[in-house]
């Protein structure tokens, strides 16, 4: 990403300084200022060239410099008419500078309707020209579920520009919501995925400005599409027209009941004011009323409402007490009738953290809002889960100011009185409780310690067949029935509650039931919370299993939330150089590890090996764990030897700690047996990924995912070795072992698709390889953050399906935007950003056009590589 934007940088500024010469000199300009890149010096002159049509397209049509309010259907081009490829439908949209079209395929060659956005004769400015260009551009760059898509793009027998997008069947996000009832937390569920869209475009330096209900639509299948990036503005103004943009109207780049503060006064805009939008649209969600009703109110009035007055928190709004001062007690029932809720329950709900999240996107100064809308979201899936939030917090501070302000007084007199109360029940209450603890602290053991023993022995009695009664009850059944019964066993015991859970849940992820281990776990993290306060050291064992837990279940960004707040707590208690930070560390690392996150991963991984071998005394576990590790990310860096040398040290330690069966060595054998398919070393692999095989089946059973991790890497090597029928017979047992066990959207599950699908692409089967990477890349856009390198690595790989199936105009943008963002995140060097390059090279041979072939395979240093699927050890 970084990379692109470096790129589109140097482009502009070089158009503008050659645009600013005349034409006789620009030659001889470019031809210093370029050097011998040729791709840079062809972006530039083709922006001069598109200039001088928009210069020549005006003297042509005569055209009179409009103003930005003019508009109306001076220009507009009928129904029917044939533009590029398509035929327009009907109108379907007007706004200050363009109208859209529903249109389908002139031609007959597909079926699929779509948006034309044109821009009309009346406004064909040198200056709308511009802004046209990019709005075009903006959507080129975006690619997302949640964002309508741009197809194609051309010009009109005029020359006009037009845009083909994505036709969006729907309606606007409100009335969608309203028809179908939802509860308030299907409307947060659907609003976050909003949020991940504007999070996605403020990413790729692009703000809205715009977000209201009517540009966000929602299909009959549920999926809300972000539209009209018509006034959006490029955080980067570089990638920008070189000449100065004219100042226009406030209410014309804006919709006031949405927009920010900073909006309305003209002020810099910043993503900030998209959060502030996407605030109102939340309130409006939740209320059904926007925060402000601004009416016929004057241009002044309108901006003294938005940054002065406070609005009022959600749950005032949906109160009785409001609406029957309001004379809309009926507008209230029909509220909550739409939410799936009574006037009282509604208030209810949104009373609390909502209104405390609603209130903080909202507020005046940019700097105190959320510092993203990915942050709005997190703390929406927080209050979703029962989490404390970020706003509660925030929201206090900030009232408590206000409040102070205004009655500096009253409220320092009152604050010292309450302090000295509080000061002397708290200390009494303390000293009461230290003296009933140590009074009762030998009796309580052994009370938790019977009742413990107590509730397993029922657990396995359950098992017994004298209990049973003929019925055949495994241990797994028994002890199922025993977690489900124990929150009502122990209700009024939590601390022996607590216990249960955590020792529950860290069996049940042992067993890889990793499900039923989040539930555990989070109730017994729940419960030691309220009893021992956050940062109390027996909460970050709990806290750790869980993030471990999320890990396992691919919960990535939740995982590493558990892990840092684990860590954090452990430093605060412990210091920097316990063993106890060694596997806060280690466990954050894995997480990094699988996120693509090297730069903060490798050298974290570094300093836990060399802190675990520095320990005093005997911590061979921590050592191993570390080795491991660091060799993790160094594979998927392409360090195959270090690895190799790394990954012999862990499995020694674990033979001779564990032994020859133990899970964990027959992990780290098939591990290593990985990075020696990587060198060739192809029998002694196979040998490796055997072994492990055999104690995995005999330890673990057929359902443990580790058992599906290994038989993952032996297909691998199998297809390698031209075993094809083999490698898929395995490759689809393993699908259906992990989808069974982890369910379809698993990232084990993308891993496993992904390998299939090249198996069948090198085994000449591409076509059954597609609809494979396509699911792939939906769960990878659905569960990954905005622009990850692996939703990427999936795109190399489906264009190099298409360069197969010899459809190259799809596969040519899937490989060259996969291939700068793999470069960016994992390196120039990096095996798969190298062998993204290759496929580039592939495509443009394959389609006959080697001129574009020879400048990517310029940038191959390093001719001795080898083409191949990257295996990593799963």
């Amino acid at each position: 990403m970084a990379g692109r934007i470096q790129q589109g940088e140097r482009i502009e500024r070089l158009f503008a300084a050659a645009a600013r010469r005349p034409a006789s000199e620009r030659h001889a300009f470019l031809e210093q200022a370029c050097g011998g890149d040729r791709v840079l010096r062809t972006e530039v002159e083709s922006l001069l060239q598109a200039e001088e049509r928009a210069g020549d397209l005006l003297s042509r049509l005569n055209v009179e410099q409009p103003t930005e309010a003019s508009g109306g259907e001076a220009g507009a081009i009928a129904p029917g008419r044939i533009v590029g490829a398509y035929q327009l439908q009907t109108k379907i949209g007007e706004g200050g500078m363009s109208t859209v079209y529903l249109a389908t395929r002139a031609d007959e060659q597909f079926r699929k309707r779509v948006a034309i956005k044109l821009l009309p004769l009346a406004m064909a400015s040198a200056d709308h020209l511009r802004r046209f260009r990019t709005e075009r551009y903006i959507l080129a760059s975006l690619d997302h579920p949640n964002i309508a898509q741009l197809h194609d793009a051309g010009t009109t027998e005029e020359g006009l520009p037009y845009f083909v997008m994505e036709y969006i069947e729907g309606e606007r996000i409100d009335a969608y919501c309203d028809r179908h009832r939802l509860s308030i937390r299907e409307r947060l569920e659907l609003f976050r995925k909003v949020c991940s869209a504007v999070h996605y475009a403020h990413q790729n330096l692009v703000v809205h400005r715009d977000l209201k209900a009517s540009n966000v639509m929602v299909t009959e299948d549920g999926v809300p599409k972000l539209l009209d990036f018509g006034i959006a503005k490029l955080l980067n103004p570089e990638l920008t027209s070189p000449s100065p943009q004219p100042t226009v109207t406030w209410h014309r780049v804006m919709t006031p009941e949405y927009a920010s503060p900073e909006q309305i006064q003209g002020k810099a805009i910043s993503t900030a004011s998209d959060v502030y939008s996407l605030g109102v649209l939340l309130y409006q969600l939740l209320t059904g009323r926007l925060p402000y009703r601004l009416g016929d109110k004057t241009p002044q009035e309108i901006e003294r409402i938005v940054t002065a007055d406070e609005p009022e928190p959600p749950s005032t709004t949906a109160s009785e007490i409001h609406q029957a001062r309001d004379r809309a007690k009926p507008f209230l029932e029909t509220v909550s009738r739409a939410r799936d809720a009574r006037p009282v329950e509604l208030h209810r709900q949104l009373a609390g953290d909502l209104d405390n999240i609603v209130l903080m996107a909202l507020r005046k100064e940019p700097q105190r809002r959320y510092s993203s809308a990915e942050q709005l979201a997190e703390d929406l899936g927080r209050h979703l889960d029962g989490l404390p939030v970020r706003a509660r917090k925030g929201t206090f501070t900030y009232r408590w100011g206000k409040l102070l302000r205004r009655n500096r007084l009253a409220v320092a007199a009152v604050a010292a009185f309450l302090m000295m109360a509080m000061g002397f029940v708290f200390t009494v209450a303390l000293q009461a409780s230290r003296i009933a603890r140590e009074r009762d602290q030998a009796r309580t053991a052994a009370a938790e310690s019977e009742q413990v023993l107590a509730f397993m022995k029922r657990v396995f009695k359950e098992a017994d067949p004298t209990e049973s009664r003929g019925e055949t009850i495994t241990l797994r059944e028994a002890l199922d029935r025993g977690s489900d019964r124990l929150p009502e066993e122990l209700a009024n015991q939590p601390e022996v509650q607590a216990s249960l859970f955590q020792a529950l849940g860290e069996i049940y992820f042992n067993l890889g039931a990793y499900d039923k281990a989040r539930t555990l776990l989070a109730s017994a993290l729940a419960t030691r919370r309220s009893l021992l306060g956050k940062s109390h050291p027996g909460v970050t064992e709990i806290l750790g299993f869980l993030g471990s837990t999320h890990h396992k279940l691919g919960e990535y960004d939740t995982a590493e939330d558990l892990h840092r707040q684990a860590l954090a707590i452990s430093k605060r208690n412990l210091g920097d150089q316990h063993p106890e930070i060694l596997e806060r560390i280690n466990n954050l690392v894995a997480v990094l590890g699988d996120k693509g996150d090297y730069q903060e991963a490798v050298p974290l991984a570094r300093r836990a090996l060399a802190l675990a071998r520095g320990l005093p005394g005997d911590h061979d576990p921590l050592i191993m764990n570390s080795l491991q590790n660091l060799a993790g990310l160094l594979y998927a860096q392409g360090d195959y030897q270090e690895t190799v040398d790394l990954l012999k040290q862990a499995l020694e330690l674990q033979r001779q700690r564990l032994g020859a069966e133990h899970p964990d060595t027959a992990f780290a054998t098939s591990s290593l047996g990985v990075v020696l398919y990587r060198q060739g070393a192809y029998d002694e692999a196979r040998r490796m990924h055997e072994d492990a095989l055999a104690i995995q089946r005999k330890v673990l059973g057929p359902e443990h995912p580790d058992l599906a991790r290994t038989l993952n890497n032996l297909a691998v090597l199998l297809g390698a070795q031209g075993d094809y029928a083999t490698a898929e017979r395995i490759l689809r047992e393993v699908l259906e072992l992990r989808t069974r066990v982890l369910g379809r959207d698993h990232p084990e599950v993308v891993y496993t698709l992904r390998g299939l699908a090249t198996l069948l692409i090198d085994s000449g089967s591409p076509a059954a390889a597609e609809p494979l990477l396509r699911e792939s890349l939906e769960i990878w856009r659905r569960k990954l953050s905005p622009g990850n390198w692996q939703t990427a690595w999936v795109e190399s790989l489906l264009g190099k399906c298409l360069t197969v199936l010899g459809r190259y105009a799809e596969a040519e943008p899937l490989l060259v935007e996969s291939y700068p963002r793999l470069e960016a995140q994992l390196g120039a060097e990096d095996p798969q950003t190298r062998e993204a390059l290759e496929r580039l090279v592939a495509l443009y041979q394959a389609w006959g056009k080697p001129a574009q072939a020879a400048e990517y395979k310029a940038v191959l240093t390093n001719p001795d590589r080898t083409s191949g699927s990257q295996p990593r050890p799963y």
